[in-house]
């Protein structure tokens, strides 16, 4: 007789975290954004690790798949 292996899962939770890297101006200003904010012209980008930046500027691209967020000045 075979081992059986029972698997009652009831409830599973996944958590998944998606940084973002945020280029501006061609370069990056920040590798692990969490949280990104528009007011008018400003932008607010606040860091996994709680740093955060506010710079003026126009969202152009928003890509997840890459993890990467493009603004321009």
């Amino acid at each position: 007789m075979q081992g059986m292996i029972n698997l009652n899962i009831f409830k599973t939770e996944l958590t998944v975290m998606c940084e973002l890297k945020v280029v501006f101006k061609g370069k990056i200003i920040i590798e692990d954004a969490v949280r990104i904010t528009v007011d008018r012209k400003n932008i607010t980008i606040n860091g996994l690790l709680g740093d955060t930046k506010t710079i003026q500027g126009k969202i152009i691209d928003i890509n997840v798949t890459k993890q990467e967020v493009i603004i321009e000045g």
